[in-house]
């Protein structure tokens, strides 16, 4: 019986949507059942950036090195104003914004590994 593989990128990806959640349980009032019905669809939001870095792609390395970096500078930020800053009102937008602008990352990087892929003539 052989031992399947993990895609690292993958668990990346499962690593990176237990941390978003864990910012969102700690932040938001998860003793309420309502709770959970927003919450999910903002969590699908927030790690969609780095889903389309992790699933999608094809170049799994270069991929995987953009989904590594922004999850690493996610975590940081979700980790940051969940745990160390002081609570606020507005602290919940970082669920809205930060995956606008990682999502603009995500396209810029896949349009370079898309540039880089035609440069070297790695696209099939």
């Amino acid at each position: 019986m052989s031992a399947k593989r993990i895609d690292w990128r993958k668990a990346i990806l499962a690593a990176y949507a237990a941390v978003t959640f864990g910012a969102m349980f700690r932040m938001g009032s998860p003793e309420e059942a309502s709770w959970y019905a927003l919450s999910i669809p903002f969590l699908l939001f927030a790690i969609l950036p780095v889903a389309l870095l992790s699933v999608g792609a094809k170049s799994s390395l270069l991929t995987g090195m953009g989904a590594l970096v922004l999850a690493a500078a996610g975590t940081i930020f979700y980790v940051h104003t969940a745990w160390f800053a002081a609570p606020d009102a507005q602290a919940g937008l970082i669920f809205v914004f930060l995956p606008l602008y990682q999502l603009v990352a995500a396209a810029i990087w896949l349009g370079l590994v898309r540039v880089f892929a035609r440069l070297t003539h790695q696209e099939r």
